[in-house]
């Protein structure tokens, strides 16, 4: 039954695990190009407060 879970990710609007790692990773790479990580293009708020929380 864990495959009818990742529905529920992207019903709620929220990355599943492969997506979040995906954007953990990419932040990580490209922090440093960014006066703080405000000013990085996040897709959504949810999205920066899960990377960066």
């Amino acid at each position: 039954m864990q495959w009818c879970r990742k529905g529920e990710y992207s019903v709620a609007g929220l990355p599943d695990e492969d997506e979040l790692y995906n954007m953990v990773m990419k932040y990580c790479a490209r922090r440093g190009l960014y006066k703080s990580p405000e000013a990085y293009s996040w897709k959504s708020n949810t999205c920066f407060w899960m990377v960066t929380g």
